[in-house]
């Protein structure tokens, strides 16, 4: 998410400045039916955020995501966090389809920003 030598993203309320997306090794997850049939533009999900230390150097870790299924950031050269560093933009497959989000940084809220019709490879 950094480019090779730049300095750690500044994100409010995340003191380490670390983060990971959850679930984007596990490709056999998938939605469940009544989360397929509930998604929509505009649907708003809890923040899934969750904070554990890891055991080899002590260092705090925060899992942003927790669906069960793929959650990914934007393609190689386009942030994934937006300008004001307010949003955290990213792709996930938790409706059953490849669709669009948005977290907000401040609170870990998700809002789904697409609908569409796209599997992943």
């Amino acid at each position: 998410m950094r480019k090779h030598g730049s300095s750690p993203l500044k994100l409010p309320g995340f003191p380490r400045r670390e983060f990971l997306l959850g679930a984007a090794a596990a490709p056999q997850l998938r939605a469940s039916p009544a989360a397929t049939a509930n998604a929509s533009i505009g649907a708003r999900l809890p923040a899934e955020w969750k904070t554990s230390r890891d055991p080899e150097t002590g260092r705090t870790l925060r899992q942003l995501t927790g669906a069960k299924a793929n959650s990914y950031p934007l393609y190689y050269f386009i942030p994934s966090i937006t300008s004001d560093n307010r949003y955290l933009v990213f792709h996930s497959e938790r409706s059953g389809w490849v669709d669009l989000y948005r977290m907000d940084l401040n609170d870990g809220a998700i809002t789904q920003l697409t609908a569409g019709r796209t599997k992943s490879k």
